[in-house]
Parts: C-alpha cells; sequence; structure tokens
C-alpha cells in the first residue's frame, strides 16, 4: 500500500487483495536453488502461493503481497489474533495469538486486549505492549490506522492494550481490523516512528477537510516521506526478529525453511520441528507435485480428474475435506466504461443466458456450488440479514434465452444468422481475461465463454500472468474478467467495502471527518458508478452504505442497510455471480498423524499454503510426525 497523508476509512482490501493476488512480478524461473534442507524426517512440507518467495520482502509494513504477509505468515511473524472463517468452538470467530482476550469497555468507547503474560520475540527478549502500540502507530503512519474507528492506542501496563475509539457503538469488523495485522518488533522499527507531539498532529489534521489541512502540509508531506522510509526498509531474511510458532531457517527464491521457535507461547505443544515451504512457480507443477504426493497438506481448488488423481495416487494417506461454508464469489466482473457492459440489459441478459449450473460442474466440481441468486456475496448474507420476504424479492435469473435475446433488442441488438450485432452493425465478441494461477479461473472463463458462443455471441478467452492480469484489471484495460472475491461472514462491512469501493490504495474512501476520497482517474479499473437507481429502492449510494454499515448502532438498520446493497447486486448483475467456491483442504497421513477433527480448523487455510491452519493446529497440540 502507498502511503499517504490521508487516512482513508477502512484501507483494507486494494485491487490485490480483492482479488487474492499480488500486482507483483512472477519470476518464470522454476524452483531455483532451494535452501539447505534439514536433515530430519521430520519437515512438513507445503507450498507458498505463486512468485511470493522470490520477492524476498520481509518488512512486517511491505503490505500482503510480501513474503512476509503472503509465503511465511503467521507461522513465523504473529498477529494478535488468527480470523477463522467459521465459528469455532464458543462461539469466537477468532483464534487468540499473542492476545488470550479482548473485550470492550466504557461502554464500546474502549477495545481492550489482554496479551498473554511472558511472551518472547524469537531472540528471548521480552515482548510487550510496547510492541503492539508501536506497531499500530506505525500503521497509522502509513494510512491504515483504521481512524474512522481508533483515535488512540495506549498501553496502561505491559500486558494491557487500549484502543480508544471514536464511536461508542458496536462494530461488526472492528475485532478482525485490530486483532488480526501483524506485531512488529518495536526494537527493529520504532525509529521510522515520529515524535509524539508531531504524530499526534498528523491524526488531527487528517480528520479536518481538506480545505482546513494548509497549516499542516509541511507536517504532513514530511510524514508522508516518513511512511515511504517504513514501507521500503527490508530487513533481510537474517536475524529476524519474530514471535509465531517457527523462525526462518533458511531463504532461496525457491523455498523457505522454517525450524521451530523455542520461545513461542505455545512452543511446548508444537511438535514438528521444521516447515518448508515451496514456491508455486505455476499451477502444472503445483499439480504435479500434489498427484505426486510431495504435500503434506496444501489447499487447492481442483478439477474432478485432478481430484481423482491426487486421491487415487496417494492412497490410502491421502485425505479430503470439503470447504464449508463457500466464501468465495466466482464469475464474471464488468468493466463499465467497455461498451456494451455498461448498459444495464446486457449484463442482465448474461444472467439469463448462463447456464451457472454447468459452468460450475466444469469449473469447479468437486468443491463448487451454483449460485442460486446471483447477488455477489455469499448466502450467509442473505440468510442472515433478509426477511424471507425480502429474499423472494432478489431475481434468480432462472436460464432463459429468449428473455436474454429480448433484453439485447431492447438495447438495439440485432441477430443475423446466428450471430448477435450492435446497433451500429458491428459483431457483438466478447474476450474474457482471466490468470492463468488457477485451473477453476480459467475453466469458468472457458465455459463461459463457450454459452455466450452458442448464444451467437463470439467469445473468447486470453489468459495473462498473475502481473499482467492484476496490472490489467487495475488499470481498466480489459471488457470482461473471470475470477473471484473473498467474502467473510464475520466482515461483511470490509467485504462489500471491497466489492463497492475499493478502499485504500487507489479507491473510494471516506476521511473521518466523511469527505469522500475519489478514486484517481484509472483506478480501480472497473469505473463504477458512485449511485444506483434501483426499482423499489430508489437511488442507492453504496460505497457510503458499505461504510454506515459498519457503524449502523443495532442490527436492524444493518439488516436494512444489507438489503440495499444485495438488491443493488442482484438488479445491476454486478459481479455476476456463476458459482460460489473455496479452497479445498487436502492432507495426508503419510509422514504426520494426530490431524484435528473440528471443522473449523480446515477452514483456516490461508493462500493455499495451510500456514494459518498449521499454525492453529499446532499450537493446540495437533500435527506430529508419525
Amino acid at each position: 500500500m502507498k502511503p499517504s497523508a490521508s487516512v482513508k476509512i477502512g484501507a483494507i482490501a486494494g485491487v490485490a487483495g480483492l482479488l487474492g493476488f499480488s500486482l507483483l512480478t512472477v519470476s518464470p524461473a522454476a524452483a531455483a536453488s532451494r535452501p539447505a534442507q534439514s536433515t530430519s524426517s521430520d519437515t512438513f512440507v507445503t507450498y507458498a502461493p505463486t512468485g511470493y518467495l522470490p520477492v524476498a520482502d520481509w518488512n512486517i509494513f511491505g503490505g500482503a503481497s510480501s513474503t512476509v504477509g503472503a509465503a511465511v505468515g503467521v507461522l513465523a511473524f504473529s498477529p494478535l489474533a488468527i480470523q477463522s472463517n467459521t465459528l469455532k468452538d464458543g462461539g469466537q470467530y477468532f483464534y487468540g495469538q499473542l492476545a488470550q482476550s479482548w473485550n470492550y469497555a466504557d461502554g464500546y468507547k474502549e477495545f481492550v486486549v489482554h496479551l498473554r503474560p511472558n511472551l518472547k520475540w524469537n531472540n528471548g527478549t521480552p515482548l510487550t505492549a510496547k510492541d503492539v502500540v508501536t506497531t499500530w502507530d506505525l500503521y497509522g503512519l502509513t494510512g491504515v490506522w483504521v481512524a474512522d474507528q481508533i483515535t488512540n492506542v495506549y498501553a496502561p501496563n505491559s500486558t494491557t492494550v487500549v484502543f480508544v475509539r471514536k464511536n461508542n457503538t458496536y462494530a461488526q469488523a472492528f475485532e478482525g481490523q485490530v486483532l488480526t495485522p501483524i506485531i512488529a518488533p518495536a526494537s527493529v522499527y520504532q525509529k521510522f516512528l515520529p515524535p509524539a507531539s508531531v504524530f499526534k498532529q498528523m491524526m488531527y489534521a487528517d480528520a479536518l477537510p481538506t480545505s482546513k489541512q494548509g497549516p499542516y502540509k509541511k507536517i504532513l508531506n514530511e510524514l508522508t516521506a516518513d511512511a515511504k522510509k517504513l514501507v521500503a526498509f527490508n530487513p533481510g531474511n537474517a536475524g529476524l526478529i519474530t514471535a509465531g510458532p517457527y523462525e526462518v531457517e533458511s531463504f532461496s527464491p525457491g523455498e523457505v525453511l522454517l525450524k521451530k521457535n523455542p520461545y513461542n507461547w505455545a512452543a511446548k505443544n508444537v511438535h514438528v520441528p521444521y516447515v518448508e515451504l515451496i514456491n508455486q512457480t505455476s499451477t502444472e507443477a503445483t499439480q504435479n507435485e500434489a498427484v505426486g504426493g510431495d504435500f503434506d497438506a496444501f489447499g487447492y481448488q481442483p478439477t474432478t480428474p485432478l481430484y481423482d488423481a491426487i486421491m487415487d495416487r496417494n492412497a490410502p494417506y491421502m485425505h479430503y475435506v470439503k470447504p464449508a461454508p463457500f466464501l468465495t464469489v466466482n464469475g464474471l466482473f464488468f468493466n463499465f466504461a467497455d461498451y456494451p457492459f455498461n448498459l444495464l440489459a446486457v449484463r442482465q441478459a448474461f444472467a439469463y443466458l448462463l447456464n451457472r449450473n454447468a459452468i460450475m460442474k466444469l469449473a469447479d466440481p468437486v468443491a463448487g456450488v451454483p449460485a442460486p441468486i446471483p447477488m455477489g456475496a455469499p448466502p450467509d448474507y442473505m440468510d442472515n440479514y433478509l426477511t424471507p420476504a425480502q429474499i423472494k424479492t432478489l431475481n434468480p435469473y432462472h436460464r432463459n434465452p429468449a428473455k436474454a435475446a429480448k433484453l439485447l433488442e431492447s438495447v438495439g441488438f440485432k441477430k443475423k444468422n446466428g450471430i448477435w450485432y450492435t446497433p451500429k452493425g458491428k459483431p457483438f465478441d466478447v474476450t474474457i481475461i482471466s490468470a492463468t494461477t488457477l485451473a477453476s479461473w480459467d475453466l469458468t472463463a472457458s465455459a463461459t465463454a463457450n454459452e455466450l458462443t452458442q448464444f451467437g455471441i463470439p467469445a473468447k478467452v486470453e489468459l495473462r500472468d498473475v502481473a499482467s492480469y492484476g496490472q490489467e484489471t487495475l488499470d481498466g484495460e480489459y471488457p470482461v474478467f473471470a475470477g473471484y472475491v473473498q467474502m467473510w461472514p464475520f466482515q461483511p462491512w470490509g467485504s462489500l467495502g471491497s466489492i463497492f469501493a475499493y478502499w485504500g490504495d487507489g479507491g473510494i474512501g471516506y476521511t473521518p471527518s466523511g469527505t469522500l476520497v475519489p478514486a484517481p482517474k484509472g483506478q480501480p479499473g472497473y469505473d463504477l458508478p458512485l449511485t444506483f437507481n434501483v426499482p423499489g429502492i430508489g437511488k442507492v449510494d453504496p460505497s457510503k452504505l458499505a461504510w454506515e454499515f459498519e457503524s449502523a448502532p443495532t442490527k436492524a438498520e444493518q439488516d436494512a442497510i444489507m438489503y440495499k446493497l444485495l438488491k443493488t447486486m442482484n438488479y445491476e448483475c454486478w459481479p455476476l455471480v456463476e458459482y460460489y467456491q473455496d479452497q479445498s483442504f487436502f492432507y495426508s497421513t503419510k509422514n504426520f498423524v494426530d490431524w484435528p477433527t473440528n471443522r473449523s480448523f480446515f477452514d483456516l487455510i490461508g493462500d493455499g499454503s495451510a500456514n494459518y491452519f498449521l499454525t492453529v493446529a499446532e499450537e493446540q497440540g495437533y500435527v506430529r510426525p508419525r
């Protein structure tokens, strides 16, 4: 994330985070020279997402695309807590890491975090509340201090951190925003923090309308420069100070080898001495290694032949866990700036035309579920916030080619000799772009193209490497792309904000004073209108509604907002959801035993590398060498 003097509300998801990939250049090289592996047979092997290891960015504030955030993650770099995709025992969505408990206080005015006693970094030095406060002040410096919620962070003692909130209302997403970011060692990063008095002036100036920030311009510019230095800093992998169950033993562009951290708070429960993260250089390489039984656990979205090959070739050791619930919305994203996809009738025609069940069966028949109602969000949102009567008002868009044809004709399209033509007499052809990293994306695009072609709309698929795909979508250089957006039942505010606003880098957002921050020209590329007119509701401003959802004081108000947002997505057919999926989980009992049985453990996959799952499972005493 680029540093900015303007703190944008909910700066949690840029385009890269939204789509689940990095915009970084991917090294075409196969696994390069690997570090010397442990001679022990007790090495747990999994993989890291495509293209992250060669980057070697070990800055905790480098963002989700850094080696820290994407490849190694919580195996070595600890947050206060890890967020689960499903409710675990006790009704919590979080597994405490550095934090052992947390609670709201003073009528939701404060959020108090209690650290585990006697925490230590991997070099044996104490980890205290000072590290947490310093970390959050540095997040504030980079513009991600959740400034609509936080006005101050302080430590009354060495094991307690208090987040003072702007509003004393319950905020559904706030816990996740505070608990899940990685905590940095103050001994390494404190040098980037400006003096406390200057920092307070920055936060005060950020809350002012732009027109009144003049007297603070010099300070804001200086702090922006400081933030750039922080983000550009790379401590290197040698001697990294971490607090997770593992520490970095060695590194190469081909893999990272981690060894057990003896100072981790749960070290006595961790039974696996080493973890090897192999760089996922390509989809084909990863599939071959999965079929070959090279991984002890991994998350993937397999086609039926691949699933059969993995299971059959590795019987009786390989086990499969189907994802539940389905959190990933998979389908088509239209560029509103590209004719004719700015036409509602065309998008709705596609909704009536495409056979969602057939597309799902080809793209992900193992774990996919066709969308019963295309509305851009998982069914959880509909079930948890809408009444049965409201659900009935959503259009299921049952397949109806005749209705699709009428919609196209209503905006001047005509069909001649089996081919559809635009009002200007040009053939209506479609190019769908997709990334090469996920077979399910490519198959979704191909299946969609086949359906369109059969209907008389010639369609083709163009595949891009991750970097090109990300940059083209960011710059708006596409008509339609196939992809997904991950949604969270526990964090609808962030998820809906990602869909409609792309808050954060280059996205629509709001300053703490409520001033709109428009997206720079060309970003995020979708050219979504700021407002929509939805039948039965009227004028809807989705980005503002998603922002208001976070601080809505009652469930009834949240229900009303959610209905408007889901109704808007359903009516506008953006994104046009074809099916739901999430990463399936595979684990092998060939080398390791005592795998957990609780469903919630297996939803902690994390970018396919299983690092979230392995971290939580081992800290609770599961998974040990055979």
